[in-house]
Parts: structure tokens; sequence; C-alpha cells
């Protein structure tokens, strides 16, 4: 068994934080995310040679914790939290919308503008001498 490495402990403490921000603000999330981090240093310190399974096993692995997590989360925070990341979707979706719009409109201007600038110009005079 090899002993685990920072990327593999940083990997798992990012999805935890990810499960931590379902039923808790980023503050919080922060906080016990540091917690954690601290206690998991303090494992791999006493356990040097601890492999990552040892590491799941003092802790817990990230399924079991997407669990408790959403059998512990308060259904009106999940649908909160939802409706917020929909709102911003469409948010984000109308804007990309109005920005289409509005360049379509100034690329028919320049379009408009450059075919007035043609019909303006006299393409060639015939002038008769008599």
């Amino acid at each position: 068994m090899a002993a685990i490495n920072n990327s593999e402990l940083e990997n798992y403490l990012s999805k935890i934080y990810n499960q931590l921000l379902i039923t808790y603000n980023k503050e919080e999330a922060n906080r016990i995310l540091a917690m954690l981090r601290q206690s998991a240093l303090e494992f791999l310190e006493e356990n040097p040679n601890a492999s990552f399974e040892d590491f799941q096993t003092q802790y817990g692995d990230i399924d079991e914790f997407s669990e408790t997590t959403i059998f512990n989360a308060n259904s009106t925070d999940i649908s909160n939290k939802l409706d917020k990341t929909r709102i911003f979707k469409k948010f984000l979706i109308s804007i990309i919308i109005i920005l289409l719009i509005l360049s379509c409109i100034k690329i028919g201007l320049y379009i408009k503008s450059y075919k007035d600038v043609q019909n303006s110009l006299i393409d060639y005079e015939v002038i008769e001498i008599n």
C-alpha cells in the first residue's frame, strides 16, 4: 500500500467541500473544511505510511459522506439552492440572448451604412461634349 499523496487528499477534500455546500453556506463550509483538513493532517502525521484506503476508513468515503449530507439536509435548503442555480442560469442565458440580439443589430447597421455609402457614390458619369 502506497502512502497517501497531497493530490489524493486535496481531491477528497474538494469533493467533501462540494457536498458541504449543499447544506451549509460558504463561510460555514470553509470553517468545517479547515477543521477536517487539520484533522486529516494530524492523522497523516501520526500515520505517515497510511494509504488512501486507511484514510477513508478513518474519515469515511465520499459516497457515505454524500448520503449522510443528503439525509441530514433540509429539503427547503436544497430546493432554495437549486432555485438559485436555476435563476442564475436563466439570467446568464438572458444576457447571452441580449448580447446576440445587440450584435445582430450592430452588424445590420454596419451593412446598412455600407450600402448607403455605396449607393451615394457615383459609379461613373457620362459627359457629352458638344
